[in-house]
């Protein structure tokens, strides 16, 4: 009995491991089945059960935007249907980090947009070219094209900001519009750059450093 319940336990460890990885581009990698994942509140209550702390940022960060009214948004104009976290599963304490953490990580994602936003590429604009006479040189005017053109993505970049910066970094939003090539690849390396960033924010932002580690993310 003793073996099976090691071998249960390094299942469980393993499944949990796969599914919430301290390790981004795992993590982006994975985001085609993300919708089948199990909930991250029941993640949250079996990783505590079992020690599994590497988990417990992006669980509670799932959990936290999972419950924000502009992720429900996005994933109805998607058509995708994905039941709400069973919060009856998390413990007193569980849910007191996950309403002040969320607070906090909120404050951090605005400062990495408004990082972007103000993202001045003039230094190194190629404007000399004769194509691109009328570069802008800076970043801010495309953000206002995609706030005016479509405010609930604007919004979005709440709602699921690693998804948009990953759009970002990879070129997959056209707003870049009266921009320079140099300065859309140095915007896109910012919006990467901020992405990890955010991304190494999220256990002090949830108050799971002594939990985690302060290397958490960084693999």
């Amino acid at each position: 009995m003793p073996k099976v319940i090691n071998i249960m336990h390094a299942l469980a460890v393993r499944f949990l491991e796969s599914r919430w990885p301290a390790c981004m581009s795992e993590w982006e990698q994975d985001r085609e089945h993300r919708g089948q994942h199990l909930d991250p509140a029941r993640a949250v209550s079996i990783a505590k059960a079992n020690s599994v702390r590497s988990i417990l940022p992006l669980a509670f960060y799932e959990l936290h935007t999972m419950l924000k009214a502009e992720y429900q948004t996005i994933m109805s104009r998607l058509d995708v249907h994905i039941p709400l976290p069973d919060l009856n599963l998390l413990s007193a304490d569980d849910l007191r980090r996950l309403i002040k953490g969320g607070a906090v990580f909120d404050v951090d994602c605005k400062a990495a947009f408004a990082r972007l936003e103000s993202f001045d590429t003039s230094s190194t604009c190629a404007s000399k070219d004769k194509r691109y006479k009328e570069c802008v040189g800076h970043i801010s005017e495309p953000f206002a094209k995609m706030k005016k053109s479509d405010e609930r993505l604007y919004e979005y970049r709440l709602g699921r900001p690693f998804v948009l910066l990953r759009s970002l970094d990879e070129g997959l939003l056209h707003f870049s519009s009266g921009l320079c090539k140099a300065c859309v690849e140095l915007f896109q390396a910012r919006a990467g750059a901020e992405k990890y960033i955010l991304w190494k924010t999220l256990p002090k932002a949830f108050d799971l450093i002594e939990d985690v580690g302060e290397d958490w993310g960084t693999k």
